[in-house]
């Protein structure tokens, strides 16, 4: 993982290179090239295409079409924000009106790619025709790429053996062998930045800079998986992991501090991240905001059963 260090960096007179910005992860040479890119499904005749970019966009918008090269319809948005410690803004567009079930060529607005993206939209309800699902919970990093080779010092366990890979390569690798992905829950693991720290897997840093550590391993993660969620949709759900910080109660072994969630900044606590980063399809399966996997469904199901048994 590149230096927490800095977001921006002035590159020298000598390389003639214009301003980088570096979100932990991934470096760019312009504000508003995108990183992060990723999709979700909004019902079978929508996909919903976010991004990140390190200035707000007007109107971020998305160039798509059936063909490679005639991506001539386009979609926007107003939907360009962030919050107070994040390093970058999150865009999101929804492109209706689409076929269920159809290839999509695509780019985000200011891409440099010299191919477009492509997305696959939903298939209808009642399609009873066979397909896989790619299916994850509690996946992170943990030490610069995802799971380390190595344990750490104070406590780490279980390193990657000879031949092994992270859950992250292996889902990149069967791409074309499912149809979407689904996490349900504790993404990233960014909220655990200072255990990593304590058992050697990250560089020291200061409690106060855990903003940036946690902003840095986040935007890590998402730039890591967007060999995955530029093509599938990403269908994600929050976790413990996105309500709260992890740290607190943690105990650093060489000094003895005990830590508390007082250090739990903005973006770590109440789904802050998860609520900004992400637009899952709340609209069509009756969700609230991002937390679309409709628990009043399940509720109603429940209590229809229930009453079908009492008749």
């Amino acid at each position: 993982m590149r230096s927490f260090a800095h977001l921006l960096v002035i590159a020298t007179a000598l390389t003639g290179v214009l301003a980088q910005y570096d979100d932990g992860y991934e470096n760019v040479t312009t504000a508003t090239t995108p990183v992060q890119i990723r999709l979700a499904y909004q019902g079978p005749t929508a996909m919903m295409v976010s991004w990140n970019t390190f200035q707000q966009l007007a109107n971020p918008t998305v160039s798509y079409g059936l063909s490679p090269d005639a991506l001539t319809q386009t979609a926007s948005s107003s939907v360009s924000i962030t919050y107070a410690t994040s390093l970058t803004y999150n865009n999101h567009v929804d492109i209706t009106g689409l076929l269920p079930y159809t290839t999509y060529y695509y780019l985000p607005q200011y891409s440099n790619a010299t191919t477009p993206y492509t997305f696959t939209t939903a298939r209808l309800a009642g399609d009873a025709t066979p397909y896989t699902v790619g299916v994850v919970v509690d996946m992170g990093t943990f030490g610069a790429l995802g799971l380390s080779d190595v344990t750490g010092s104070n406590g780490g366990t279980n390193p990657l053996a000879v031949n092994e890979q992270t859950t992250i390569a292996a889902l990149t690798e069967m791409i074309d062998n499912y149809e979407f992905m689904v996490h349900a829950g504790d993404i990233a693991y960014a909220d655990y930045w200072l255990k990593e720290e304590i058992q050697d897997y990250l560089p020291t840093t200061t409690t106060d800079q855990g903003a940036v550590v946690y902003e840095s391993i986040l935007n890590a993660f998402f730039d890591e998986m967007v060999g995955i969620t530029s093509q599938k949709a990403y269908m994600v759900n929050a976790g413990n992991h996105e309500a709260n910080c992890d740290n607190g109660g943690s105990t650093d072994k060489t000094t003895g501090v005990v830590y508390t969630e007082s250090i739990c900044l903005a973006g770590q606590t109440n789904f802050t991240g998860y609520i900004n980063h992400w637009r899952m399809p709340s609209g069509p399966s009756g969700g609230l905001g991002n937390f679309w996997f409709s628990y009043v469904h399940l509720i109603r199901s429940s209590l229809s059963q229930l009453k079908e048994m009492m008749c």
